[in-house]
């Protein structure tokens, strides 16, 4: 008859179930999040994110001096204080142009303050 051997501690192997391994909260930043609806990227920039707050600082920026530029020229010269709009007085591209960028505005500000709130994400995590 043969004999049992014990197994070899070399082929033994731990095993981590989900309920086990301790899980580590991630830090939240409402204080944070709330300076960058003003500013979008400031609350990142206190973060340490400065890539993805001069990111969104950048965006903004370029939608509000495209704002300002379309405002100014396109559509203030065409209006008369206190008149009624009359039609054709605002252009085709101001009455598309406008409200894509306010939303495309409202959509970086929301990921800003996303970004913000969740803290700077580490892409390199350990195995």
């Amino acid at each position: 008859m043969g004999t049992i051997t014990p197994i070899n501690a070399a082929y033994t192997q731990n095993l981590a179930f989900r309920g086990n391994e301790e899980t580590q909260k991630q830090e939240r930043h409402p204080f944070k999040a709330a300076l960058s609806v003003p500013l979008p990227g400031s609350g990142e920039i206190l973060n340490g994110d400065t890539k993805s707050g001069l990111k969104h600082l950048g965006i903004s920026a370029a939608l509000f001096a495209s704002i300002i530029g379309l405002s100014k020229k396109i559509i203030k010269p065409n209006l008369e204080i206190g008149s009624f709009i009359p039609k054709g007085a605002i252009p085709k591209l101001a009455c598309i142009a406008v409200p894509l960028l306010a939303i495309t505005g409202l959509a970086n500000v929301a990921t800003s303050i996303k970004s913000a709130y969740k803290g700077k994400e580490n892409l390199f995590k350990e195995a």
